[in-house]
């Protein structure tokens, strides 16, 4: 839901620069929960179902099959 924040687990999620839901892009910094979890505000523009993706200093994630 737009406005909301949302949190994101995953290895090394803690190094996120940016994340995007689709096409929506939001910077960071990001609440660091710990190495493996950050919150991230939802976008206005994010709506429906969508992926989420990171950028990290790595490159992109990559999708779960």
């Amino acid at each position: 839901t737009p406005g909301t924040t949302e949190i994101v687990n995953g290895r090394n999620v803690w190094d996120a620069r940016a994340v995007l839901f689709g096409d929506a892009l939001v910077g960071g910094p990001f609440t660091i929960n710990s190495p493996t979890s950050i919150e991230v505000p939802v976008p206005a523009n994010a709506s429906g179902t969508v992926t989420i993706s990171l950028l990290t200093r790595a490159g992109m994630s990559t999708p779960v099959p």
